[in-house]
């Protein structure tokens, strides 16, 4: 899943009861491109989900974030099977932040 931030507005994403069965690659990328202004929010939930025989065993998210001052939150919990592993793949620098809850 590919998420696009944007400034001015509320940038909120909920995954919530789904279940996937055998699924090559499970992910989530949240992206900032670097024509928005700076300070933009994001928040992605991720809860109550299943993913059942995964290629990967897991999920992966990913993000860039192009103008600085970008605050990011990710909360992951109650899931089952191979959505309690998780992989973070993040270009951070010294302007944004991240935080990652379980």
């Amino acid at each position: 899943m590919f998420v696009q931030g944007q400034s001015g507005v509320a940038n909120s994403l909920v995954i919530a009861s789904n279940t996937m069965q055998s699924a090559f690659a499970d992910g989530l990328a949240l992206v900032v491109f670097f024509d928005e202004a700076d300070g933009v929010t994001m928040h992605a939930r991720i809860v109550n989900n299943t993913i059942e025989a995964s290629e990967r065993r897991g999920v992966t998210i990913a993000g860039s974030f192009g103008p600085s001052h970008n605050r990011v939150t990710i909360d992951v919990n109650h899931n089952t099977e191979g959505v309690s592993q998780v992989w973070m793949l993040c270009e951070i620098n010294h302007r944004n932040s991240w935080r990652f809850n379980t």
